[in-house]
């Protein structure tokens, strides 16, 4: 599982920074622009995460009750979740770290399963 999340994370950086290395940048704000749509597809797939993980824990714990069970496997849809979501967030800030552009995150909380989990979505900040 762990592999295929890497996998998956590669794809995506792969697919978002085609667009961004196939471009010619020749000017700041076009690279800001540039940055804000691969910031834009990182958090539309973190969001998509997100919901993901929210639904499959509420089935988890719809199905099974809250109890000791239901609860680890949704900690573990969680653990999932979070490093997924990290590696998505780290390869888009070290994306714009390259162009000379600083990329923040800010977490936002979101319940899943039966806790609040921290979420960080991106945000450009253009200098």
């Amino acid at each position: 599982m762990k592999n295929v999340s890497k996998i998956l994370v590669l794809v995506l950086v792969l697919s978002l920074f085609t667009n961004v290395a196939l471009a010619e940048v020749e000017v700041n704000d076009y690279r800001v622009e540039l940055m804000q749509k691969l910031v834009d597809r990182t958090n539309e797939s973190i969001l998509q995460d997100v919901e993901r993980a929210q639904e499959n824990s509420e089935m988890i714990m719809e199905y099974l009750g809250d109890n000791f069970l239901s609860r680890f496997i949704v900690d573990a849809i969680i653990d999932s979740l979070v490093r997924t979501t990290n590696a998505k967030a780290d390869a888009t800030i070290r994306i714009g770290e390259r162009l000379g552009i600083t990329v923040v995150c800010v977490y936002v909380e979101y319940f899943v399963g039966y806790r609040t989990v921290e979420i960080d979505p991106l945000y450009v900040i253009a200098d």
